[in-house]
């Protein structure tokens, strides 16, 4: 589900992206239009219609990028948490049996070189345990 968002969340981002690029675009165009072309009321109309509808496409597309990115951050925030939780009692639980994990790495690197001899050691030593 996580994964699922992650994508969404994504291709939100880049719809928003799209969308402000050509409200961006239209914005330029328009001014550059009123300020140096000599337009007719009809055009001029409708290039407001035009630039209308792509203002209100990006409007609309950051309005549902505001209402899911909380979302989609709150939903992270919890799995970081969660994971972070986790580890915590990971680590205690290592935490509780250091000394045997310390003793038993020692005992490995001081006899691993050794060959079948050490290994005959390890198990004696873990035997009198």
């Amino acid at each position: 589900m996580i994964l699922q968002k992650k994508k969404s969340t994504r291709q939100l981002r880049k719809e928003y992206e799209k969308r402000k690029n050509n409200y961006s675009l239209a914005l330029k165009n328009f001014k550059i239009i009123l300020e140096v072309i000599n337009v007719s009321e009809a055009s001029l109309v409708k290039l407001k219609k035009q630039f209308d509808e792509v203002l209100e496409n990006f409007q609309q597309c950051r309005a549902v990028l505001d209402e899911e990115l909380p979302c989609a951050l709150a939903e992270r925030t919890k799995v970081l948490i969660e994971s972070m939780t986790m580890l915590g009692g990971e680590c205690s639980i290592w935490g509780r049996h250091r000394t045997e994990l310390s003793s038993l790495l020692r005992t490995l690197g001081r006899t691993i070189s050794v060959g079948e001899y050490a290994l005959r050691e390890l198990d004696q030593s873990q035997e009198e345990k």
